[in-house]
Formats: structure tokens, C-alpha cells, sequence
């Protein structure tokens, strides 16, 4: 996939979501929003097992992947894997790759201060779990002085690209179709 007009990547960004769809699509806008801030390559979410749910899905299994990535392929750099040069270094584990475990609600700050050296001086770093709180998650895409480009690409994150595969889809409108009250309107993953 192409990313058109982007600068060079400072590097990757792994990303492990936990939680909900709900939870996940959070930490998708925020991954999303996180990676253009830092002008860093996003590696396809990977959703915790040991989380509530114990949900083996992958981000695949979900959400369709070639369009989350084509969607967004003009803000920001989405991949499915890690280049194998960056992980030898690493001995293929990212275990052995250091971990952000970043709090709800950190600073710009903190991202530019914090997470930008250690992204630039490895070239890829882990963010997990990505922090959510009860009471919402804010991230880069929330804060006033961020750029107006990281938040609309935040939204950009957290609607446009997130759609499911097509069973999922499936399961959604047939779930909508036998509400009753059919005034009440829910955000489907169509």
C-alpha cells in the first residue's frame, strides 16, 4: 500500500488493545492518532487475549484491514508486520522490544519528550496495554494545542476505516433490522 506524500517514518509503533469493541476502537483512534504525531509507522493492532472477553479474534477477524489501511494511507503508515531487518534485532520477540505502559490521559508532552526519543533511538516501540480509563480515554486527538491534522486524522481513525469484515457486518445489520424501536440509532461497523 502507498503512502503518498508522507515524510520518512521515525519508525514503528506496535500497539496491544484490550477490552471491548467499544475499548478497541478507542485504542484504534488513538493508535492512529498517535502514529501521525509521531510520524511513525502503525503495525495492525493486536488485540489481548488474557483481557475480559478471553476473544482470540485478531484485528482481521473484525475489522477489514485493507480498508482501515487504504483509508488512511495519506496521513499515515499502516503495515501488518514489522520489517524482519528491525525485528532480528530484537530476535524476533517483542518482549525484547521496549514498552510504553502509557497512562490515560499523558500529556503532548509526554509523547514528544518521552515516547518520540526512545521511537527514534530504536525504531520501533510496544504501547501496552494502551491505557483506557471508566471514564474515557483522551489521547493526542483530543487535546486543543495538537494540531487540527492529528485530530481530524484521530476521527479519521476512529470512524472511516474501522469497518467490520463482512459476517460481522452481516451479524450488525441483522441485529439493527429486529430492533424494535427502530427511532433508536446505534453507530453500526457497516
Amino acid at each position: 500500500m502507498s503512502s503518498k506524500g508522507l515524510p520518512e517514518s521515525n519508525g514503528y509503533i506496535f500497539v496491544e488493545a484490550n477490552g471491548g469493541l467499544n475499548q478497541q476502537r478507542t485504542s484504534i483512534c488513538n493508535a492512529v492518532a498517535v502514529a501521525g504525531y509521531l510520524n511513525a509507522t502503525l503495525v495492525i493492532l493486536n488485540f489481548h487475549f488474557h483481557s475480559i472477553w478471553r476473544d482470540q479474534s485478531k484485528f482481521g477477524d473484525i475489522y477489514d484491514e485493507d480498508f482501515f489501511i487504504k483509508t488512511l494511507e495519506n496521513d499515515v503508515r499502516i503495515v501488518r508486520t514489522i520489517s524482519g531487518h528491525i525485528m532480528e534485532r530484537f530476535d524476533y520477540n517483542m518482549s525484547n522490544v521496549h514498552n510504553f505502559r502509557i497512562k490515560a490521559w499523558s500529556s503532548v508532552k509526554y509523547y514528544t519528550d518521552t515516547v518520540l526519543p526512545k521511537l527514534l533511538e530504536e525504531k520501533i516501540i510496544r504501547i501496552s496495554p494502551f491505557a483506557i480509563s471508566h471514564y474515557g480515554s483522551r489521547t493526542l486527538g483530543c487535546y486543543s494545542g495538537i494540531r487540527a491534522s492529528t485530530r481530524a486524522m484521530c476521527q479519521r481513525g476512529r470512524w472511516a476505516p474501522v469497518r467490520g469484515v463482512d459476517v460481522i457486518s452481516h451479524i450488525g445489520c441483522e441485529g439493527e433490522r429486529s430492533m424494535p424501536y427502530k427511532w433508536l440509532w446505534i453507530p453500526s461497523l457497516v
